[in-house]
C-alpha cells in the first residue's frame, strides 16, 4: 500500500519530506481524493513538509506556494543540524522565521 493510501485510510495527517510545492500539491490532492473515496473528511487531515539539509530556507514565494499547495507547516532542518553547529544555524536562519511569521 502506498503512503498516500495509508495516510488517506490510517491517520489525521502527513510529514513527507523534501517535496517540492508542485509535488506537495499533488500529493496532498490524491491524499484528500482517496480520504474522500473512504468516507473520511479531508478539512481533518494536516500536512507539513519536512526540507532536510537547508543551507538557505525557503524565501517568502517558496513558502506562499506552499500554502497554496495545502502545506500547513515547512519543517527546515538546517545543513548545519548534523555536524552539531546548531546555534549557527538557528541564527542564520532567523530571517527565515521572521518572513514566515508575517505570512
Amino acid at each position: 500500500m502506498s503512503a498516500p493510501r495509508r495516510v488517506a485510510r490510517y491517520c489525521d495527517g502527513w510529514c513527507p519530506s523534501n517535496l517540492s510545492p508542485e509535488q506537495a500539491g499533488e500529493s496532498i490532492a490524491e491524499v484528500k481524493r482517496l480520504a474522500r473515496e473512504r468516507g473520511r473528511d479531508p478539512r481533518g487531515l494536516d500536512f507539513s513538509v519536512v526540507l532536510l539539509g537547508q543551507d538557505v530556507g525557503p524565501d517568502a514565494d517558496t513558502m506562499r506556494r506552499y500554502a497554496d499547495a495545502g502545506v500547513g507547516r515547512l519543517v527546515v532542518v538546517p545543513s548545519e543540524s548534523a555536524s552539531g553547529s546548531a546555534a549557527q544555524a538557528v541564527r542564520r536562519f532567523a530571517g527565515v522565521v521572521e518572513v514566515a511569521a508575517r505570512l
